[in-house]
């Protein structure tokens, strides 16, 4: 193969690398970075930079207020059956990210 054909390939994958090895994250949103199946960090809004092949983005978790709305059924004493809607909200704090257990749910149960 000619010179530049190699050399135009070398630069097309040093291209590709650089740029899997650049991410964004959200504002409101942390992204949690594991390193050969290990947790490793958690990276906040902005400009990020993670090594290719090693580092991969688990879960991107929103820190916004979310509700979850639940309809539950109950039975009372005399036995009249209930069905009651309870909305929770809740929120993830950003210095708790890190505490969240594995594997994450992709949806609140």
């Amino acid at each position: 193969m000619p010179f530049p054909i190699v050399l135009a390939v070398i630069v097309f994958l040093a291209a590709a690398i650089a740029a899997s090895s650049l991410f964004i994250v959200a504002q409101q949103t942390n992204a949690i970075v594991e390193r050969f199946g290990k947790f490793h960090s958690v990276r906040e809004a902005g400009l990020n930079i993670k090594i290719p092949i090693i580092d991969r983005i688990v879960k991107r978790m929103s820190l916004r207020i979310s509700q979850l709305d639940v309809e539950v059924e109950t039975k009372t004493e005399d036995n009249v059956f209930l069905s009651i809607n309870v909305s929770v909200q809740f929120q993830v704090l950003p210095d708790l990210v890190k505490d969240q257990q594995f594997p994450f749910c992709p949806e609140p149960l």
